[in-house]
């Protein structure tokens, strides 16, 4: 779930935190506000890669975990 097909506007309760934890929301919102508008928020740039690292950093535990519980059999 993202911004990316339809209006988040007006969106409440689960639903929003869902589409707000999405990174994708996040980059297709700095995305237009370049595009239409011309400006660069820099702040949501910043939550943005720091989000991305931070889903990096999970998945790539999450790999080293299952890689090793699979090397010791």
């Amino acid at each position: 779930m993202s911004n990316a097909l339809f209006p988040v506007d007006g969106i409440k309760g689960v639903l929003a935190f869902i589409i707000n934890i999405n990174p994708f929301t996040h980059v297709i919102g700095a995305i237009r506000s370049l595009l239409l508008y011309g400006t660069i928020d820099i702040a949501n740039y910043l939550f943005v890669v720091s989000l991305f690292v931070l889903i990096a950093i999970i998945s790539f535990g999450w790999a080293f975990y299952r890689l090793n519980k699979e090397m010791n059999l």
